[in-house]
C-alpha cells in the first residue's frame, strides 16, 4: 500500500509542477498584436543602432515577466487559469497522499 501511495504521490507532484509551468507560459506569452508591436519597435531600435537595440532589449526582458503582464492576461486567458488552479490541485493531492504515507509508519 505504501509503494502505491508513494506512486500516486509522485505523478500528482510530476502532473502538478507540469500544469503550473503550463499555466505560467500561457500567461506570459504574447498574443498576435503584441507580438506585432515587439516586433515593430524592435526592428526600429536596429535602425537606430546596435547600443540602441541592445538597450530595447534590455528593457523588454526586465518588463516581459513582471506582475503587470500576467495580471493583463489573466482575465483574457481562461485556459492559463484552469490550468493553474489544477496544477494546484495536483500538488494539493500529492501532499495528502505524502500525508496518508504517514500513517504506515
Amino acid at each position: 500500500m505504501r509503494t502505491f501511495l508513494l506512486i500516486v504521490a509522485l505523478h500528482g507532484l510530476i502532473l502538478g509542477f507540469a500544469l503550473l509551468m503550463a499555466g505560467w507560459a500561457t500567461l506570459m506569452r504574447a498574443d498576435d498584436e503584441e507580438e506585432a508591436q515587439i516586433k515593430k519597435d524592435c526592428e526600429e531600435a536596429r535602425r537606430k543602432g546596435w547600443l540602441e537595440e541592445w538597450a530595447w532589449y534590455n528593457r523588454y526582458r526586465r518588463e516581459f515577466g513582471g506582475t503587470d503582464r500576467i495580471s493583463k492576461n489573466w482575465s483574457k486567458r481562461p485556459d492559463a487559469r484552469k490550468l493553474l488552479y489544477f496544477g494546484a490541485g495536483s500538488l494539493a493531492i500529492a501532499g495528502l497522499f505524502r500525508l496518508a504515507m504517514e500513517a504506515f509508519n
